[in-house]
């Protein structure tokens, strides 16, 4: 029998190029899989628990009123309104809070009692809170009384269960008034002229002022001239003759002052002393 050798030969060959490819693609698959272990994350532990966070409860506070309002060292006008505000910690519900106004000469105004806390209080502050000073009268019968400059403290008091629990704001509380700069005491002035009043507010303005000048003292004090301006520290005024009272011979008071006549408003003047001619 005769052997084709040219297919035997061809054969051979097509064996070895399947052998090759297989043997190509096996080790490409290989390399595959070895790159997936390199690149893969390595696998994460668990996280571990963490303890829970306790918070403390400090039992030991200890209890106390609280002033919210106002602040220490503020200073207030006769007339205005002091808004007090407060609160507790630890003290037991249900009380109750008393609010008192201590002078300097340490007498007490009660301005509140039986309050809810927390709670406001608004104070309007009138003419009992300040200290009086006694003016004599220089025509006998009784004396005057004025108000003064007076410094204190607001005292809250917080009572229940039979215990109290007291805090306090140091105030000071002023009578608002006017300090006349032009004239000066001691001036001249002349009728027929025309000058300038200039003055100062101490404290919160009011609306108008008036301007006068008189002669005499305490009862028998008596204007001659009067003229009524807006409150803007400054007016300009001409003195008329009638402004000189016949025959007399002493000096003259000049006076920027309210003309209210209720508290805090009736205080609020000044008063100098000048010469007036023609």
């Amino acid at each position: 029998m005769k052997i084709n050798r040219f297919g035997i030969f061809s054969v051979i060959i097509l064996c070895f190029c399947l052998f090759f490819t297989t043997y190509v693609w096996s080790a490409e698959q290989k390399n595959i899989n070895l790159g997936r272990q390199i690149t893969s994350p390595a696998p994460v532990a668990p996280a571990k628990a963490q303890p829970a966070v306790v918070q403390k409860v400090n039992t030991n506070v200890q209890p106390q009123v609280v002033v919210v309002s106002p602040d220490e060292g503020v200073t207030f006008y006769g007339g205005q309104i002091c808004y007090i505000k407060w609160m507790t910690i630890g003290i037991p519900a249900g009380s109750k809070m008393k609010i008192e106004f201590i002078r300097s000469d340490a007498t007490k105004l009660t301005l509140g009692e039986n309050l809810s806390i927390p709670g406001n209080f608004q104070w309007t502050i009138n003419e009992q809170a300040f200290l009086k000073k006694q003016i004599p009268n220089p025509y006998g019968g009784q004396p005057s009384y004025l108000p003064q400059n007076t410094q204190g403290k607001i005292k809250l008091t917080a009572s229940g269960e039979g215990k109290t629990y007291e805090n306090e704001r140091s105030v000071s509380i002023l009578i608002p008034g006017l300090k006349i700069t032009n004239p000066k005491a001691g001036d001249t002035l002349h009728t027929g002229q025309t000058y300038t009043v200039t003055w100062q507010n101490i404290g919160p303005p009011i609306p108008k002022v008036d301007i006068m000048i008189g002669a005499g003292s305490g009862y028998a004090s008596i204007p001659s001239f009067f003229t009524k301006v807006t409150n803007t520290g400054s007016a300009s005024i001409t003195i008329p003759a009638s402004a000189l009272f016949e025959n007399w011979t002493g000096s003259y008071w000049f006076s920027v002052q309210s003309s209210g006549s209720l508290f805090p408003e009736k205080y609020i003047y000044e008063k100098i002393t000048i010469n007036l001619m023609k």
